[in-house]
C-alpha cells in the first residue's frame, strides 16, 4: 500500500474577442480583456498498491514491479472577460467568466529494478513507463448582454465548452538505498 499528495500545472490561452467574432456574424470587437492565460493548480491525494519481484544472483538483484493509484487531483480556475463592440449600427457589449479545470483520476508505472544488496543494505535504480488518466474541460459561464437588439439572439451561440479524457504517458525513474 502506498499514499501520497500530487499536483500538477496545466494553462490555457483564450480570446473573448475571437469567440465574439467567430459566433456573431457581423460583430466587429473595439475593446475589452484578452487574450490571457489562465492558469490552474489542480492537486489533492492519492492512494493505491504495487505488485513486483525481486531475484538475486549473488549481490545483485534485480526485478519487476508495477503500481497503480486512484487519485482525487482537480482544481478549476476561473476569470472574467468582457468583449466591447459593434452590430448592426449598435454599441454594445458582454461579459462572461472563462473556466478551466483539470482532474487525474488514477495513474501508474510499470518498472525495472537492478540492484545491489550488502549484508543488510540494498542500493537500486528502478525505471520504465507511466500513465495517467487526465480530464481536461475549458467553459464559458455566466455569459450576459446588455440591452442589444441585434446580439441578443445570438446570446445561446456565445456558450462554448470543450473536453478531453485521455491517457497520457511518460517515464517513470528513481533510486533508493
Amino acid at each position: 500500500m502506498h499514499g501520497g499528495y500530487g499536483w500538477s500545472d496545466p494553462t490555457a490561452t483564450f480570446d473573448p474577442g475571437a469567440l465574439a467574432t467567430g459566433t456573431v456574424p457581423g460583430y466587429v470587437v473595439t475593446g475589452g480583456t484578452g487574450p490571457f492565460t489562465l492558469d490552474v493548480s489542480p492537486k489533492g491525494g492519492f492512494g493505491g498498491g504495487q505488485i513486483g519481484y525481486n531475484w538475486q544472483s549473488g549481490t545483485f538483484v534485480y526485478g519487476l514491479e508495477a503500481d497503480v493509484s486512484g487519485a482525487a487531483i482537480k482544481e478549476t480556475a476561473s476569470r472574467p472577460f468582457s468583449v466591447t463592440g459593434t452590430i448592426g449600427g449598435d454599441n454594445g457589449a458582454f461579459t462572461g467568466v472563462f473556466n478551466l479545470k483539470q482532474e487525474i483520476d488514477v495513474f501508474g508505472t510499470v518498472r525495472g529494478r537492478l540492484g545491489y544488496a550488502a549484508n543488510n543494505v540494498l542500493i537500486y535504480g528502478t525505471g520504465g513507463f507511466a500513465w495517467g488518466h487526465v480530464k481536461n474541460s475549458i467553459f464559458t459561464s455566466n455569459l450576459a448582454t446588455p440591452n442589444i437588439a441585434n446580439f441578443n439572439g445570438f446570446f445561446p451561440a456565445l456558450t462554448r465548452s470543450a473536453s478531453s479524457s485521455e491517457v497520457q504517458v511518460g517515464f517513470s525513474a528513481g533510486w533508493r538505498s
